[in-house]
């Protein structure tokens, strides 16, 4: 089952833009890159994620990916300024500890309102920025800059932001965890076989938490769950 995972994993890596490469999107000191679409996505494989999801095994991941809004910091809307980063409760204790035992990281965010033309990526860099400087190096920030109706590969609940972070570590995404606050994070983890871990806040769905497959109250309890087993 995990080879199949890991074989269509591949296939996608094809489309996976060169993040070290200047023209594929615009890159800052704080790691930020824009991912370009995949030419597709194998669906087939969420049957088979949704699965593993059940079996109960809960190894040590390879690599931790967080969604940013609502998860690392306040979910401010569309928010241009770094001076309203706030964190969220226990997100400096959290990462601290990932960063203690050289937990590879990376933040994946979807930022429509770029491409809807209420943001510029410059504010969403100088916002990621903040957020680095606050928890300190977050690892690569993995940004879906398209609309919401651009019907991408990268805007979650699509899954690439998530394979090309993979990637990136040189890792496949049933070897990762990644840390959300509403169901499309979730629903992208599970779209490769991800360990997905939802931490509820107040914009979290009631139907998002009921189909959660892992829940916890806060970072540091998911924090405590992702290095519970060797």
């Amino acid at each position: 089952m995990l080879d199949a995972i890991e074989r269509a994993v591949t296939i996608l890596r094809t489309g996976t833009p060169d993040i070290d490469s200047g023209n594929k999107g615009p890159r800052a000191d704080a790691g930020d890159v824009a991912f370009r679409p995949f030419d597709h996505i194998e669906r087939s494989l969420l049957p088979v994620a949704r699965r593993l999801h059940t079996t109960g095994v809960r190894a040590r991941p390879r690599a931790v990916f967080f969604d940013r809004d609502g998860t690392l910091v306040r979910d401010v809307f569309e928010n241009a300024e770094p001076s309203r980063v706030v964190l969220m409760p226990g997100a400096r204790a959290a990462i601290a500890r990932l960063r203690a035992i050289a937990m590879p990281m990376a933040v994946l965010t979807n930022q429509s309102a770029v491409g809807e033309g209420r943001l510029r990526e410059a504010d969403v860099v100088r916002v990621n920025k903040r957020t680095n400087a606050l928890l300190g190096d977050l690892g690569p920030f993995f940004c879906c800059f398209h609309s919401r109706d651009a019907g991408c590969a990268c805007r979650k609940p699509e899954p690439g932001l998530i394979v090309a972070a993979a990637a990136r570590f040189d890792v496949v995404p049933t070897d990762c965890a990644f840390v959300g606050d509403i169901g499309s994070d979730v629903e992208a983890a599970v779209r490769v076989g991800a360990r997905a871990i939802l931490i509820p806040t107040p914009v979290t769905r009631a139907e998002e938490i009921a189909r959660a497959p892992e829940i916890v109250g806060s970072l540091e309890e998911a924090v405590d769950a992702l290095l519970r087993y060797p």
